[in-house]
Order: structure tokens, then C-alpha cells, then sequence
């Protein structure tokens, strides 16, 4: 319980360390918020500008993160769209789940999924596929 806390203590630091001109410093920040899952919501807005970053690592690993965090990153949803159109497959892939674990967040952004499931990698389509399926059951579980 105690080093949960001093996770959530860290948080403020981690968020500038995605700033670092250091990569690994950069990718390490990324991917410790993400392990945090939820309670990283506050390096929301931080994980969005890391979408932007030249390292095309550091992104994935923020869209890894924001979909970690959950539907609480749901002020993510539209970059985590515009990254699927991200240069690098692996971000796009990555983009694509993030979404899928926003579940009914993602609604607004459900045409450009569709848009990804025809990507010139096979793997980015599949995954838009899969969030597709987890927008519509969340959609689901929300009607219900």
C-alpha cells in the first residue's frame, strides 16, 4: 500500500520527465505512468503532448499509457485519433488499442477506426477492429 502511494507521490515528477532531452528518461517516465493505470489521470494532458514527441518509442509508449489509464484519459481521445496517422506502425497499433480500452469514450472518433482498418499494416487493422468491438460493447454495457 505504501509504495502505491509513493507512485502517486511521483506522478508530478514523472509528468516533467517527459520532457527530458534524455529519451530513456522520457520512455521510462511514459511507461511508469502507464503501469500506474488510473490513478495516473492527472499526467493526462502531459501523455498527450508525448504524442508529439520526435521519438517515435516515447509515443507508443504514451498511447500505451493513456489506454492503461482508461476511459479517465477520456480528454485524449481526439490525439489518440490524430495518432492514427502516425508515421510509425507501431504508434498507429498502439493508438488503436488505446482507444479500445477508452471504450464508450472513443464513440466520437469511431469513423476514424474505421478509416484505420483499411491501414497498410495488416496489425493496425486488426487492432482497430478489436477497439471497434470493445466501442460497441461499451456502448452495450452502457444501454443497458
Amino acid at each position: 500500500m505504501a509504495t502505491l502511494r509513493l507512485k502517486e507521490l511521483a506522478i508530478p515528477k514523472l509528468i516533467s520527465h517527459l520532457k527530458d532531452p534524455d529519451r530513456s528518461v522520457r520512455l521510462h517516465a511514459a511507461a511508469s505512468l502507464g503501469q500506474m493505470g488510473p490513478k495516473a489521470s492527472p499526467a493526462v494532458p502531459a501523455l498527450i503532448e508525448a504524442l508529439q514527441d520526435p521519438d517515435a518509442h516515447v509515443r507508443k509508449l504514451a498511447t500505451l499509457a493513456l489506454g492503461d489509464i482508461g476511459p479517465d484519459a477520456r480528454a485524449a481521445v481526439l490525439a489518440l485519433a490524430e495518432a492514427l496517422h502516425d508515421r510509425h506502425p507501431g504508434v498507429r497499433r498502439r493508438s488503436a488499442v488505446a482507444l479500445g480500452e477508452l471504450g464508450a469514450e472513443a464513440i466520437p472518433v469511431v469513423r476514424s477506426l474505421l478509416q484505420a482498418v483499411d491501414d497498410p499494416e495488416a496489425e493496425v487493422g486488426k487492432m482497430a477492429v478489436w477497439a471497434l468491438a470493445e466501442v460497441e460493447k461499451a456502448m452495450r454495457t452502457k444501454a443497458a
